[in-house]
């Protein structure tokens, strides 16, 4: 069987920022051991791994984090950006970011400089900037260039009682689900490993629309907000399994599937659990309009601080959406 876990910690070694995911899909198609499927490569980098004979259900998992972009130099050397995908800006005050040569710290004007309004308002992405320990335009330019793209400087690390944390939890759990299940198993479909998740869902919305699908199961993580202070905000608990909207944002999910995601995991005594609140609704929107449309759910893995480079999850929870992800689509064939 394969250990989800280490191949979560091996996928976390590489980044994989929106645009930038070649790396990435290399460990992907080396970590995928299973003798019976077949993998093309698109023109925009999806990787889709099929097994036949299937009946046109599509399993879908993302390659890339969430990024920034350089995109000018002021004159003491500081870096301007701008966001690539679903960063909050509270997420990026004193956070370190990693660009592929040098290591940069986000700032903006501290508190104890700031006077009246000023003081309780939280800051925009557009009002910071990135300090690299340049002293000046020229020097920074030597180690950043414009359009590079930098990820949160974030390490993968376990800890707790079967927790662990790092960043874009998205991406590795939801790739190493699909792994595990090419490798483990022999359910059958069309397994994407889209580009460009955080630039708007390119390449899910690609890759639906180049398959006749008539079902899809969407993976990815949702943020929980399930500490102290914040119980209404609460969409899900971390520790209580997988995660299955019936709406999020924008999308209402297919009640079929999504009540038979519930039954199952009743029958197989796997962890399981509603999302609450209104969140994104990731590449799902895309993909149900595909073609003549596609019935889609979602399997979320529950995620503490989501976005933010230390974001937290639970072993158990990832082990209940794997099973869940293997029950519904045994039942498939």
């Amino acid at each position: 069987m394969t250990d989800f876990m280490n191949v979560i910690k091996e996928l976390s070694k590489i980044d994989s920022p929106a645009g930038y995911e070649q790396a990435f899909a290399a460990k992907i198609t080396e970590l995928v051991t299973a003798e019976n499927v077949s993998f093309r490569q698109d023109k925009i980098g999806n990787l889709i791994f099929s097994r036949q004979p299937h009946k046109g259900t599509l399993f879908a998992a993302h390659m890339d984090e969430p990024c920034i972009i350089a995109t000018s130099f002021t004159d003491s050397g500081r870096i301007k950006f701008d966001r690539v995908g679903s960063i909050p800006p509270t997420a990026l005050l004193g956070k370190r970011v990693r660009f592929e040569k040098t290591l940069g710290v986000i700032e903006c004007v501290p508190p104890h400089l700031l006077s009246g309004d000023e003081l309780s308002k939280i800051p925009e992405a557009k009002d910071m900037c990135i300090d690299i320990g340049a002293g000046d335009k020229k020097e920074a330019a030597e180690h950043v260039g414009y359009g590079d793209t930098a990820v949160f400087d974030g390490e993968f690390k376990e800890f707790g009682d079967g927790f662990f944390c790092g960043k874009g939890l998205g991406r590795l759990f939801s790739c190493a689900a699909l792994i595990c299940i090419l490798n483990d198993t022999d359910i059958c479909g069309d397994f994407l490993f889209a580009v460009k998740n955080e630039a708007s869902f390119v390449g899910a919305r690609a890759a639906a629309f180049s398959g006749n699908y008539q079902n899809a199961v969407v993976l990815d993580a949702a943020e929980s907000f399930d500490y102290g202070g914040a119980p209404e905000k609460a969409g899900c608990t971390v520790g209580r399994g997988a995660v299955v909207p019936f709406k999020n944002g924008s999308v209402i999910f297919d009640e079929r599937l999504c009540k038979k995601a519930f039954s199952t995991a009743e029958q197989e005594h796997i962890g399981i659990q509603p999302l609450e609140n209104r969140q994104t609704p990731g590449c799902a929107g895309v993909i149900q309009t595909a073609g003549g449309g596609v019935r889609v759910m979602s399997i979320l893995l529950a995620v503490r601080n989501l976005f933010s480079g230390r974001e937290a999850a639970c072993k158990n929870d990832v082990t209940d959406c794997i099973r869940l992800l293997t029950a519904l689509g045994r039942q498939e064939h």
